[in-house]
């Protein structure tokens, strides 16, 4: 059952545990694939999904189970969501070291990344995004705030930075469909124009700082009005806020196309080494 459905009495909390090997694949899917019916108001079922997962050899399996879905419904309407996720079990092609290093000095760890108009076009940044910050040893507990930090910053430099859009359209009734409807179809036609990340370490996962650089080829906007702190009603303009609260400092760069922000879990070294 889904979740918050039962009470804490009823609901058994208890794991299953599989061993998995390199070959294995995983599925999950929602109740929308095994209730979908054809014309004759048959429903596709548990027993024909467990005997497509038995029959196939592997390779394939769900293009198999998207195309037999297809020619059962026979176009008949959809009448619930249909998920369907397969997560195939593949040998690491190597392993990421996130052992403390220690790192000296303000220049010790710097990477620079441009984001092109045909790479931003994709409209997911989330990998790689994650891939530059695994890239970085002794980060720890601190990466999935600094993955928050830079997904924010990032976002605002694509959506406010070139696509321009306004995010005010999220406080409106229905606003938030609209401004990601908004959203995709500029990316779409998004032919000129990037982002630029820097990132740069020193230290460890017990004492260190990383600043986090975002530029990108937009005009600007008036930064000087940008929140400092959660705004207490409305949807926008809550990112920037955000990463204000998580980090030690962040400023914006005339004309507001650059911004900087640096996360501490050691002040001291950051003022012994910011002036670098």
């Amino acid at each position: 059952l889904p979740l918050g459905i039962l009470d804490e009495d009823n609901f058994d909390a208890r794991l299953d545990c599989a061993d998995i090997r390199v070959g294995d694949r995983i599925y999950a899917y929602s109740d929308g694939l095994i209730e979908a019916v054809n014309p004759q108001g048959e429903m596709f079922g548990a027993a024909r999904l467990d005997a497509l997962l038995m029959s196939t050899d592997g390779s394939g399996s769900f293009n198999t189970i998207c195309a037999d879905l297809s020619a059962f419904r026979q176009g008949c309407p959809q009448r619930d969501d249909i998920t369907l996720i397969e997560i195939e079990c593949i040998q690491p092609v190597s392993v990421v070291d996130h052992t403390p290093l220690a790192l000296q000095g303000a220049g010790a760890l710097r990477l620079r990344v441009e984001f092109a108009a045909d790479r931003l076009r994709q409209g997911n940044s989330q990998p790689d995004l994650t891939r530059l910050l695994e890239m970085f040893p002794g980060l720890g507990a601190h990466r999935s705030t600094l993955y928050t930090v830079l997904a924010e910053l990032f976002n605002n430099a694509l959506e406010h930075g070139l696509l321009r859009l306004d995010s005010v359209l999220k406080d409106a009734a229905g606003g938030f469909n609209e401004y990601y409807r908004q959203r995709e179809q500029r990316l779409l036609q998004l032919e000129q124009g990037s982002i630029c990340v820097e990132l740069q370490l020193s230290g460890d996962s017990n004492a260190g700082w990383m600043r986090i650089v975002v530029e990108d080829s937009g005009l600007g906007f008036d930064y000087a009005v940008t929140p400092t702190t959660l705004p207490m009603q409305g949807l926008s303009r809550r990112g920037l806020a955000l990463v204000r609260s998580l980090c030690l400092q962040m400023e914006f760069h005339a004309p507001g196309n650059r911004v900087e922000a640096v996360y501490v879990w050691s002040e001291p070294e950051l003022e012994a080494n910011a002036d670098g």
